[in-house]
């Protein structure tokens, strides 16, 4: 998608009201300014990508103790073993660098879990499957899912601020 286009989107959207109301960018006619403050926050993630995809064994620990001890499907415990969650894991971090937030993983994670237990852990994937299987990604669409519900919150307090 051409630049043009994507600013356009964005603002149909109200993304960049809400990255203006933030402090994030300045508008000057149809020109987009990075401030400070986003060139602060991109380069801290950079920082952060790395140390979060190297920290992975630090603790993934708690990921897996977010997947039920006792709890099997298809024969083989839901925690699934440390070094294949481990190595998805750091895979998971570097294709999606926008979902590297240890708590947003273990929110996202919780989540999952706490629904797939009002099911009585039926057809629940195993940790590392959780993570990407087959190129694909439930823990990615869990975090989507969890940044957009925080974006339309954050749009419907502005849209009630502007009030």
């Amino acid at each position: 998608m051409e630049n043009k286009k994507l600013l356009q989107l964005c603002d149909e959207l109200g993304v960049l009201k809400q990255l203006t109301h933030r402090g994030y960018i300045e508008r000057e006619g149809e020109e987009v300014i990075f401030t400070e403050k986003a060139n602060k926050l991109v380069e801290n993630n950079k920082t952060t990508l790395t140390a979060a995809s190297k920290g992975v064994e630090e603790w993934i620990d708690d990921y897996r103790e977010l997947f039920p001890k006792s709890v099997t499907s298809g024969g083989y415990p839901v925690r699934g073993d440390r070094k294949s969650c481990i190595k998805k894991m750091q895979q998971f971090i570097k294709e999606n660098p926008e979902y590297s937030n240890k708590e947003l993983i273990l929110n996202a994670t919780r989540s999952y879990v706490n629904r797939k237990e009002l099911e009585n852990f039926r057809y629940m994937k195993l940790a590392h499957y959780f993570i990407m299987k087959d190129k694909v990604s439930s823990l990615a669409s869990e975090c989507e899912m969890i940044l957009e519900s925080e974006i339309n919150s954050d749009k419907n307090s502005s849209f009630e601020e502007g009030m």
